[in-house]
């Protein structure tokens, strides 16, 4: 189960570093390889901006309406956005919400 107490109280530590929500390494590593004629970065992240927006609301919209197993899917699909691009800590909380 997610802890919001422990995650706000990590959230606040002083030794919580960019790097932690961000992995740096895994977006020079994606630049390295080429899909359709650009980074594989690139289109991940292209992804990531028509895909995440839409699944955001449709996950606002089904815990609204108390639809958990909608929830869990969409949460799941940008849980995957985030780590393909080593948005680390946006996807454990989006894993949390799984």
């Amino acid at each position: 189960r997610y802890d919001m107490a422990k995650r706000k109280a990590k959230a606040a530590s002083p030794t919580s570093t960019f790097k932690s929500r961000f992995d740096r390494e895994r977006l020079k590593t994606l630049n390295g390889y080429m899909v359709r004629g650009k980074s594989l970065a690139d289109a991940l992240i292209e992804e990531f901006n028509e895909s995440a927006p839409k699944l955001v609301f449709q996950i606002v919209a089904s815990a609204q309406i108390g639809d958990i197993r909608a929830v869990t899917e969409k949460a799941t699909a940008v849980k995957s956005l985030c780590a393909n691009l080593g948005l680390t800590t946006l996807s454990e909380t989006l894993g949390a919400i799984e």
